[in-house]
């Protein structure tokens, strides 16, 4: 049984762009997105239905879920660590602690920033596909299914992993790697 899935972390919590500052349930689904990565599970009570929420559905459309999919705690696994900062006031020192540095990593031809892939990783099992260079990356987990969008620049601070150094995870896709749309065609 997949285990319940806090889709708040995925939300942008800013007020300026309400329709997702919180998750949100359409049918059989929740969803949440902070505008870069998406997340959908189950329905979860806690989550209403809201008209203005976004269309997700129409974003994981575009990923391209038969690719090959790699585990994200083995991309974790080459990440530089979070830094510790603290700052000195008046000869004590004071506010230590860990931040995550803007670093960008490529992967496969893409690009993203690490807290996205550190944030995805936190869904169970999770792992991350590779389809087209501009669409939405799929995100597979226990439980669900999301899109991670790349970056198109790196940040000063940057970093490459060589696909050859991880392992792909080949499955047969299950009918939770494809949208409610491909899902009905499917049936039909």
């Amino acid at each position: 049984m997949a285990e319940t899935i806090n889709l708040a972390l995925f939300s942008y919590p800013d007020e300026k762009r309400d329709s997702i500052q919180y998750p949100w349930t359409r049918g059989s689904y929740s969803y949440a997105t902070d505008g870069r990565i998406l997340v959908r599970a189950a329905a979860d009570p806690e989550w209403c239905e809201r008209a203005d929420a976004p269309n997700a559905d129409k974003v994981l459309d575009q990923v391209c879920w038969d690719g090959p999919f790699y585990r994200l705690d083995k991309i974790i696994e080459q990440l530089p660590p979070r830094e510790r900062v603290a700052a000195i006031v008046d000869g004590n020192l004071i506010d230590v602690e860990t931040v995550e540095v803007a670093v960008s990593v490529s992967i496969g031809g893409a690009v993203f920033a690490a807290h996205y892939l550190r944030l995805a990783a936190q869904l169970p099992d999770a792992e991350l596909g590779f389809g087209k260079a501009a669409a939405p990356h799929g995100l597979r987990f226990d439980g669900g299914i999301g899109a991670l969008m790349g970056m198109r620049d790196t940040y000063t601070r940057h970093i490459a992993i060589a696909l050859d150094s991880l392992e792909p995870q080949y499955r047969a896709p299950t009918a939770d790697d494809y949208t409610a749309a491909a899902q009905k065609d499917a049936l039909a």
